[in-house]
């Protein structure tokens, strides 16, 4: 097997690299990068692409950290590749993100990446990741509770990000490494059995490839391989169910669908859906930790959990708020508010109107209207209120709750929030996010099938008020 060529048409067969383009190389002097920064550097001129390289110092392993740098900075001067270097302190990345040193190592290294590549004009990143990391990933990913996702493995092409190695092994870079009399360093925390990857690499691949099949990581990687191809179709027809289904609030913090609509879906594309509105709404961190018993959960909260929650990896949350699904951001300064997907109708004129299912009869009123109803006087009813809206400039408004919601309860113009209105009157919880409001603003002038706001009361100096009646038993 000539290990060039089988690189070379893994580049081409993938289009990984075009002919013009400036690749940066990821380097930490390890086996893998060393082989990938010596055979860019030997197939740029055949595939028409030029090379430099990276190196970034994480601030956790000490002098043998400062070695690596030194053998990297020495292999690129003695190939004449131009090499950026840059120091991190991972450890303290890791403690202010929650991340373990293992995530915050990686994330620092691609944000360092990125920035070197805009500041280069680079076209595209290239890390070494090779087949029995493939083997691993898709090994974990099992093992763990994945979809097709996950049985994918990692991309040897995703955006800008590159991996020419994955097409072949750890065994095969060592020996021609040693063939060319090229030495590498060794990452002393790769030998360690602390974490699930170092042990699937160390302790069970090995006795895979020795009890079951030699070829193992190569077979895994084939099957990897289809997986994708499989993946790539169906995402696809994802695209166009997100278009159709998924509503995305402003800055992306929540999602939603109509559960029922996603309920409805064929088993094999809603979770390919769920996972796309997880991932987008985790802000592009991806679905790490993320389970097929997660992915059911969410389904049977979209088929039958109205008014329910489930709470999922990465800070977030999947909620049942009226006939929507919601996957929700949250943030643990702040109390959990649903938030308002758009669904909201402006009551600007006089009329007939449904809403959540329900009819609304509107009917809007002046001041030589309100004169003669004042004169004999306005039926209290618990579905039929009349409001003054003339004291705000926003348009009243049918919505669900949300943050900041507020009613005036007396003449001092004392504010109680609706959070705690619905507690005092007991509302259930998982009735709260039903609740239907008239509002203008935060101020709600009433809450359906409950109170008024106190100046939301027709008074001699109101100007303007509507009557709102709904469908509901009057008392």
């Amino acid at each position: 097997m000539n290990f060039e060529k089988t690189v070379c048409d893994f580049i081409r067969r993938e289009e990984m690299i075009l002919p013009g383009e400036k690749v940066l190389a990821g380097v930490s002097g390890g086996a893998d990068s060393t082989a990938l920064l010596l055979l860019l550097d030997e197939l740029g001129s055949e595939l028409g692409f030029s090379v430099e390289a990276v190196h970034v110092e994480h601030g956790i392993r000490g002098a043998e950290s400062l070695e690596d740098e030194a053998f990297v900075r020495k292999l690129c001067c003695r190939q004449g590749i131009v090499l950026h270097t840059r120091h991190a302190d991972v450890p303290k990345a890791a403690s202010l993100n929650g991340e373990t040193l293992e995530e915050a190592a990686r994330n620092v290294r691609m944000e360092i990446f990125e920035k070197i590549r805009r500041e280069r004009g680079a076209d595209r990143i290239a890390l070494a990741h090779h087949a029995d990391d493939q083997a691993e990933t898709v090994l974990l990913n099992l093992f763990r509770g994945t979809g097709l996702t996950g049985l994918a493995g990692i991309r040897p092409v995703r955006g800008r990000i590159v991996r020419p190695l994955l097409c072949v092994t750890r065994a095969m870079i060592e020996q021609w490494l040693s063939q060319k009399g090229q030495s590498w360093r060794t990452d002393s925390t790769n030998l360690e059995t602390d974490q699930v990857r170092n042990r699937i690499r160390i302790n069970l691949l090995p006795l895979i490839s020795e009890q079951v099949n030699a070829a193992s990581s190569r077979h895994i990687c084939e099957a990897a391989a289809s997986v994708r191809e499989a993946v790539e179709h169906l995402e696809g027809e994802i695209d166009s169910l997100e278009r159709k289904l998924v509503r995305y609030l402003p800055d992306e913090e929540s999602a939603a669908a109509a559960a029922a609509a996603v309920a409805a879906l064929d088993p094999v594309m809603a979770p390919g859906l769920i996972r796309r509105m997880i991932s987008r709404v985790n802000e592009g961190k991806g679905l790490k930790d993320l389970t097929r018993i997660h992915i059911r959960n969410i389904l049977e909260l979209a088929e039958k959990g109205a008014g329910k929650r489930l709470d999922l990896p990465g800070r977030l949350e999947a909620v049942r708020i009226r006939d929507d699904l919601v996957i929700r951001r949250l943030d643990p300064k702040k109390d959990r508010e649903p938030p308002c997907f758009g669904e909201v109708l402006e009551l600007t004129e006089s009329g007939r109107f449904v809403y959540a299912g329900r009819t609304f009869e509107v009917c809007f009123h002046g001041r030589e209207n309100l004169r003669e109803l004042l004169g004999s006087g306005i039926p209290e009813k618990k579905y039929t209120k009349w409001l003054a809206c003339d004291k705000m400039k926003s348009t009243v408004c049918l919505r669900t709750r949300r943050s900041g919601d507020y009613l005036i309860v007396n003449a001092a113009g004392g504010r109680k929030s609706l959070k705690d209105y619905l507690i005092d009157e007991k509302v259930p919880a998982g009735e709260k996010d039903r609740v239907i409001v008239a509002a203008q603003g935060s101020h709600v002038l009433w809450v359906i099938g409950h109170r008024i706001s106190y100046e939301a009361r027709i008074t001699d100096e109101t100007e303007k008020a509507v009557c709102i009646r709904t469908d509901g038993e009057e008392t």
